[in-house]
C-alpha cells in the first residue's frame, strides 16, 4: 500500500528481478542477494506504462539487467498509478508525477515496496541496501533519502539498512522542464492535491481538450510530444504567475532538506532532458544547508541515458 499526498492509502505494484548467481560479499550468507532499491525514470503516466509491463523492464541493460547479471537483487516499484490503476472503491489512481519532496507518493511507495520484499523473502534478500535512481527516479531516490532522515520513526528498519544512494541525472527542478510538460503532466491531476486548482489556469481551451484526449488514450511520451505542441497554443501565457505555481514549488522538488547519506550524484554535462546545472545547484545548496557526505560527478560530453553506461566501471 502506498500513501498519496492527500493521505489516501492506495495499492501500488512492484517487481523483484533476481540474479541467477548472487554476488559474494563478505558477511553475507550464501543464498542471500545484496539488495538494490531501483527507482525508475519517466516511463509514462498510466497503468500500461508500468516498467513491470515491459519485456525489458523499461531500462533493460542500462541498470536493471546489469545489476541482476552482477549478482544483485533489484526491488523495483512501479509507482502509484502505474501498473495498478484502480483503487478498492473503483476510483482511478492517478500517477502523481512530479511530487518529489519527502513524503511524496513515489518515495513512500519505494520504501513500502522494499519493506514488503524484505518481509516476503527474509532469507533471500539482505536487509542492507542501496537506492539507485535515474531522472524522475533520481528525484524519487532523493525523496527517499529525505524521508529516511525526516520520518525515522516510521522506517527505523529501513534507516538501519540504508547504505547509500546513487542518482543518475536526478530531476531536481521540475520547472526546468518545458512548459508543455509540467502544465500537462502535473496539471492533469493537480486538482486532487489542490481542489481549488483549475486546469484553465495553466492551459488554453485547446490544451484542456488535448489533456482530455491524452487521458482517454493513456498516451505515451511520444503521444505527449505530438499532442502538446506548439506551446503558445497549449499553455496560458501567464501560467507561471498563478498561485498554484507558487504552491507547487513548495512540494515539487527534492533537495535543500534534511537527508540521509551518503549520496553520489552522476550527471552528463550534455543532458538535453534534465538540466545538468540544476542538479549541480541543488547538490551545492543542499550541502550548504545540511552538510553530509554528498559527491557530485559531472560526465563531459554525455547525455541523459548514456551516463549510466559511461560510468559503469567507477
Amino acid at each position: 500500500m502506498g500513501t498519496y499526498l492527500w493521505s489516501a492509502e492506495l495499492s501500488a505494484s512492484a517487481y523483484i528481478l533476481w540474479p541467477y548467481t548472487t554476488k559474494k560479499i563478505k558477511g553475507v550468507p550464501d543464498g542471500e542477494a545484496p539488495t538494490v532499491l531501483w527507482t525508475h525514470g519517466t516511463s509514462g503516466w498510466y497503468p500500461t506504462a508500468a516498467p513491470s509491463t515491459h519485456r525489458s523492464l523499461f531500462y533493460q541493460d542500462f541498470v536493471t539487467y546489469a545489476l541482476a547479471l552482477a549478482g544483485y537483487a533489484v526491488v523495483a516499484p512501479d509507482y502509484a498509478g502505474l501498473g495498478v490503476g484502480t483503487s478498492w472503491d473503483r476510483t482511478t489512481i492517478p500517477h502523481q508525477y512530479g511530487i518529489y519532496q519527502a513524503g511524496g507518493a513515489d518515495a513512500l511507495n519505494a520504501l513500502n515496496a522494499l519493506r514488503a520484499a524484505l518481509a516476503a523473502f527474509p532469507e533471500r534478500l539482505t536487509t542492507d541496501y542501496v537506492n539507485v535512481g535515474h531522472s524522475q527516479g533520481g528525484a524519487v531516490g532523493w525523496g527517499v533519502s529525505e524521508l529516511l532522515a525526516e520520518k525515522k520513526e516510521g522506517f527505523e528498519d529501513l534507516v538501519r539498512g540504508h547504505l547509500g544512494t546513487l542518482l543518475f541525472a536526478p530531476l531536481t527542478d521540475a520547472f526546468s522542464l518545458p512548459a508543455t510538460s509540467i502544465t500537462t503532466w502535473v496539471g492533469k491531476y493537480l486538482n486532487q492535491v489542490y481542489p481549488e486548482f483549475k486546469l484553465s489556469d495553466w492551459l488554453t481551451p485547446l490544451g484542456i481538450d488535448r489533456v482530455t484526449l491524452f487521458n482517454q488514450v493513456e498516451g505515451s511520451q511520444s503521444v505527449s510530444s505530438f499532442l502538446f505542441t506548439p506551446e503558445n497554443e497549449i499553455v496560458q501565457p501567464d501560467w507561471m504567475n498563478t498561485w498554484s505555481v507558487a504552491a507547487l514549488k513548495q512540494i515539487v522538488n527534492p533537495g535543500e532538506r534534511p537527508w540521509k547519506g551518503p549520496m553520489l550524484v552522476i550527471h552528463g554535462e550534455k543532458d538535453p532532458a534534465v538540466r545538468y546545472n540544476a542538479s549541480l545547484a541543488t547538490s551545492r545548496a543542499t550541502c550548504e544547508k545540511y552538510p553530509r557526505d554528498l559527491e557530485f560527478l559531472g560526465v563531459p560530453g554525455v547525455s541523459h541515458f548514456p551516463g549510466m553506461y559511461a560510468t559503469r566501471s567507477i
